[in-house]
């Protein structure tokens, strides 16, 4: 599978809250289940012993908890409405959760309520906290696990019974149930039973259908596992998914989500014994096509790829709780197109450690996404973490301007290494912006420059050269110029904006070959080689910012470690950072000297990828994508060395 994405505008997700347990203590489990409905976000801690009843202001135990998404504020600590009196974290309150509008459903799968260990799931009203309805297991067989799984559709209720010995031990049984009156609507039993199948252990409901997944089911192999389809109004089994590749151990089935007529089904351990890469596959329900194979876009195997699903109008959200790319077991979740199958975005565990496993459960509707972190140390061992994040659009970045390391030519239009090219994405017209040897830099290259909002330009060249106005400029000195015409008849003039030197630039390898200014005055850079500035010490991947009291021939300043090239994957020495630009949002565009490759894009140096962070500094985490490239034109082999995006017009000319 393809994992770039395409040079059109693309809709990611931007870290906007991380929801840590309100009270934490170790093992609370803090994040085993979460869901989502607008702002809203219900994130379970059935093993919690330290949370506080707001009416009676008393330790309880086994809680889940409503946040607003927006401000990250806790609103409502919902309570075992029947907790037992000998071993309070008994019931397992908590054990899963969904979420729909004004009503919140979670479950206690060891509840007493009908029969040792018989279960219940309970109604609560997000507004109020009111616990308005009480759902018991009809037909209670000991040790159920009536609640293990839930779903919530509008007024409709689905409660998973995986433990059910009805039909065979453990074959399991799912009910359907109307959320007003609490009626039972539908008994949905395991089509064909086998004792340890676990038919219910997860369940997803939309529109009328219901989908069970049987993960332990021998159909094909044993345990490959295998996903039912039920008509939710006459209970009628409509189709069974099986395994399409069934293998011992695939658990085909362990998590699965539908919405209209596609149901999504994972296989976390697909795959040879040697790889068990995982994949997950998306349905048709009405004729059982399979419209989309979803495979892990990591090399590795083992990281249980596909543990979670989640589906919402063209995403898909898989999580894959084993990978090790912050550390072992850390986790990670992917993003993908369910009309295309392209894989969109990665989402590495913004603060990983060992066993935090992000991505045991995710989430996902239209605006915002969830991935939980069980495993999560921050508030005690295994306190549990969850991640909110939002839709972010990019702007539509309209105007690219760029410089390159050489002369060539774009159909008519010549340039050198000491112009400006602006590219139009709308028109796909280039034309010059700024031509270097109408200004005295018919010997010099532009190797950083940026467009102000004020209309002039500040730029780096690669040597040493004396310029009117200004004199002696070195490789790290940053030089402004004010136009007072631009194109082929480029006219102005120069004055200095920043010396290097005095900032601490005063070795070779501290040229200056990338540069953005941000509108609150801060330079962001990168440099050919190491940089050594306060105690900052970074290489030609990492982007610093300087924040500069004044400017002009003695500038102070102080610098900060903004982007860590090596957490993003550029680690070669082709992929020194030799263009930048930011955008709202954390949002970034770079480009290397050479060929880069990072776990989720791979390109060349006359390319320019996006990167929409979701932390910076020396733990950079975010989503790679491709911006445009070379391959829109013939750049005749020359190597883009300097970047600037335009989003809105300039001002006039000072």
């Amino acid at each position: 599978m393809d994992n770039s994405t395409q040079d059109s505008p693309i809709i990611f997700f931007n870290l906007l809250q991380r929801l840590l347990n309100p009270v934490p203590d170790s093992e609370d489990i803090f994040a085993r289940s979460v869901a989502l409905s607008g702002n809203n976000v219900l994130i379970s801690s059935f093993f919690d012993n330290d949370a506080i009843d707001d009416d009676t202001l008393t330790a309880v135990d086994d809680v889940a908890y409503l946040f607003d998404g927006a401000t990250g504020s806790l609103l409502q600590t919902f309570i075992n409405p029947t907790p037992p009196t000998a071993n309070p974290l008994a019931d397992q309150f908590g054990f899963a959760v969904a979420l729909d509008e004004d009503s919140a459903l979670i479950s206690a799968p060891l509840a007493n309520e009908n029969g040792s260990n018989g279960g219940a799931a309970y109604l609560f009203n997000t507004t109020t906290g009111a616990l308005t309805q009480t759902f018991l297991n009809p037909v209670p067989t000991g040790d159920d696990a009536f609640g293990h799984s839930l779903a919530m559709d509008g007024e409709t209720v689905l409660v998973g019974t995986p433990l059910s010995d009805r039909g065979a031990p453990n074959s399991g049984v799912a009910y359907l149930f109307d959320g007003a009156t609490g009626d039972l609507l539908q008994t949905f039993l395991n089509p064909t039973p086998e004792g340890g199948d676990l038919f219910g252990d997860v369940v997803a409901l939309d529109n009328n259908k219901v989908l069970v997944g049987a993960f332990l089911d021998n159909e094909g192999a044993t345990n490959s596992g295998a996903t039912h389809l039920f008509d939710a109004v006459t209970g009628n089994l409509l189709r069974t998914f099986v395994n399409p590749t069934p293998a011992s151990g695939d658990l085909f089935g362990r998590a699965v989500a539908i919405e209209g007529d596609r149901a999504l089904i994972s296989a976390p351990f697909d795959g040879d014994d040697t790889t068990q890469r995982g994949s997950v596959y998306l349905f048709d329900t009405v004729t059982g096509e399979i419209l989309q194979t979803f495979q892990n876009p990591s090399a590795m195997g083992g990281e249980a790829f596909g543990l979670s699903v989640a589906l919402s109008g063209d995403n898909v959200l898989i999580g894959a709780n084993l990978n090790d790319s912050g550390g072992e077991n850390s986790g990670a979740a992917y993003l993908f197109d369910a009309t295309t199958g392209q894989h969109l975005q990665t989402f590495l565990n913004p603060t990983p450690e060992d066993s935090d496993l992000f991505g045991n459960t995710v989430a996902l509707d239209q605006n915002n996404l969830l991935i939980g972190a069980i495993g999560d140390d921050d508030g005690g061992d295994n306190s549990g973490a969850v991640y909110l994040f939002q839709k972010f659009q990019p702007p539509s970045s309209d105007l690219i301007h760029v410089s390159f390391n050489g002369s060539g030519s774009i159909g008519d239009l010549s340039f050198k290494d000491d112009d400006i090219l602006t590219f139009n994405r709308q028109t796909a017209d280039w034309s010059i912006y700024l031509d270097g040897s109408d200004i005295g830099l018919r010997n010099s290259d532009i190797d950083a420059f940026d467009l102000l909002p004020d209309g002039s330009v500040v730029f780096s060249l690669t040597t040493a050269a004396t310029l009117l106005d200004v004199g002696a400029v070195t490789s790290a000195d940053i030089v402004r110029f004010i136009p007072t015409s631009t194109g082929r008849n480029t006219a102005g003039r120069f004055e200095l904006y920043l010396k290097g030197a005095d900032v601490g630039l005063d070795t070779s390898d501290e040229n200056i070959d990338a540069l953005d200014v941000l509108p609150d005055g801060q330079i962001v850079i990168s440099t050919t080689g190491a940089i050594q500035v306060d105690d900052i010490l970074g290489t030609d991947a990492d982007v610093l910012i300087l924040n500069p009291p004044a400017l002009g021939a003695a500038t102070p300043g102080s610098w900060t470690l903004h982007l860590d090239g090596s957490d993003i994957g550029l680690t070669n020495s082709s992929e020194d950072v030799n263009g930048i630009w930011m955008g709202e949002s954390r949002e970034f565009a770079l480009t290397t000297k050479g060929a880069f490759d990072t776990p989720s894009l791979q390109g060349e140096g006359d390319d320019i990828f996006r990167l929409i962070s979701s932390s910076l500094g020396a733990k950079t985490r975010g989503a790679v994508s491709s911006l445009w490239k070379e391959s829109m034109v013939d750049l005749e082999d020359n190597v883009i060395d300097g970047l600037a995006i335009v989003t809105g017009e300039a001002t006039s000319f000072r």
